[in-house]
């Protein structure tokens, strides 16, 4: 049985391979303070408030997951897109950081790895299933979804028809 590489595995992180290692776990990411605001943060990540405060659900230790499936010391799961998906990707973990790492194409990539192994969250698989019947993820009758044009008191273009201004 042949072993399949890591670049092979987990191809969106892949693209990010010469960076993976980049990150020396500092914690900055987690800890350090902003002291040009009045008063100063402490504290960088938005989600440390809303989440148990374990390592992983901070830029560090999501770091550390991407590394450890890297080195194929950890497999991809459920559990883990439950935490992955904890952190809304705002990038504050990188204003942070010293080496100007980008975080969130880090997470937006683990992401992608954890839906192709069918470890998305269950609310974005139904999402997409009604944009794929229904081309809107509100789970609304297409028919339905231009009613709300007619009310308007001026004509809107066909784009797909019509040239744009």
């Amino acid at each position: 049985m042949t072993e399949i590489s890591s670049k092979e595995k987990y191809k969106h992180l892949s693209k990010l391979e010469r960076m993976i290692l980049q990150c020396i776990s500092c914690g900055d990411c987690r800890e350090a303070t902003d002291f040009s605001s009045d008063p100063p943060k402490w504290g960088v990540c938005v989600a440390r408030d809303h989440t148990p405060g374990f390592e992983p659900f901070f830029g560090r230790g999501k770091m550390q997951i991407i590394r450890s499936l890297w080195q194929d010391k950890l497999e991809l799961s459920k559990d883990m897109a439950e935490v992955i998906y904890q952190c809304p990707t705002c990038n504050a973990c990188s204003e942070a950081c010293f080496y100007d790492i980008d975080n969130a194409s880090f997470y937006e990539a683990l992401r992608a790895e954890l839906v192709d192994a069918g470890y998305a969250l269950d609310g974005h698989n139904e999402m997409n299933q009604a944009m794929i019947d229904l081309l809107n993820p509100y789970k609304r009758d297409r028919k339905q979804k231009n009613d709300w044009l007619q009310k308007l008191d001026f004509k809107i273009k066909d784009a797909s028809s019509e040239k744009a201004d």
